[in-house]
């Protein structure tokens, strides 16, 4: 994850800096990139800056153990770009997402605190997070992409469904297993195949044309997925949801998650976030 923060040259003089690297940012003409790299190597020069770095980070850092330890994670993943701009008269926050489902950018701009100019007034971490926790699913010539931050079901079907609409392989579901944390995630003998037909039966869910569809699609693959409901917090995780045994087969355990996890999304979404571009 990358974001790339824009902001009048002027406002990003600080401090620290020597009288020469004041002038440069006082007499820019075009715009420069101040600094590149992690947040934590950011915060002693750019602390202002490390704020719009940390809102992403916190927006997608995922469940299964404090928010301390998860932000800190999630902190590697992302890299801060501050740009000095002289034209500028609005700060502008680009975040540019990449994985295994594809690319995507999200922008946003701001105008300066009448306060401090140097900072906007959207200088607040948990109004970004929720921003970001609002971007929309697309699913799109076969691949989805996905933002949410609370359940890995959801999470894994994305990937089960982009994996099989862009050509399935036993590699590449065992990488997805994997990447979620599932655990004994061999696929011997006709498992990747039943895995692939589940994974193929849960695209409609993406791609119903109503709410009362996606429920129908949804309710299906809850009776055929799911045995029993209860909670755990196996592993030192906080309390989740489990909808078969530990000791099942694999796939039967990915059926449960994910065929849970749709249902917990879709009633939290109120039946929105769900979607297709044809």
């Amino acid at each position: 994850m990358k974001i790339i923060t824009s902001k009048n040259a002027q406002a990003l003089v600080q401090d620290w800096m020597s009288e020469d690297e004041r002038a440069e940012l006082k007499a820019a003409t075009e715009p420069f990139d101040l600094f590149q790299g992690l947040p934590s190597d950011a915060i002693n020069k750019f602390p202002s800056e490390v704020n719009d770095a940390v809102a992403p980070a916190w927006a997608t850092r995922g469940r299964g153990g404090s928010d301390e330890v998860l932000l800190k994670s999630s902190l590697k993943r992302v890299q801060a770009e501050p740009v000095a701009d002289p034209h500028a008269t609005e700060s502008r926050h680009e975040i540019e997402v990449s994985g295994a489902a594809g690319t995507f950018t999200f922008s946003s701009e701001s105008a300066p605190s009448p306060v401090n100019p140097k900072t906007s007034v959207r200088r607040c971490v948990g109004a970004k997070a929720v921003t970001m926790r609002g971007i929309l699913k697309l699913w799109c010539k076969g691949l989805v992409q996905f933002n949410h931050d609370n359940m890995t079901g959801p999470l894994l079907a994305v990937d089960l469904v982009s994996l099989e609409g862009r050509g399935w392989t036993i590699a590449g579901a065992g990488d997805v297993l994997a990447s979620h944390s599932i655990r004994s995630s061999d696929l011997v003998g006709s498992a990747s195949e039943n895995l692939r037909e589940w994974s193929a039966k849960m695209r409609p869910v993406f791609m119903a044309p109503d709410e009362e569809t996606r429920c129908t699609v949804i309710n299906g693959l809850l009776r055929e997925g799911t045995s029993r409901v209860y909670l755990t917090i196996h592993d030192q995780l906080i309390p989740h949801l489990h909808f078969t045994s530990d000791d099942d087969d694999v796939v039967s355990r990915v059926k449960a998650a994910t065929a849970g996890g749709l249902v917990i999304f879709t009633v939290e979404s109120q039946g929105a976030r769900l979607g297709a571009c044809q």
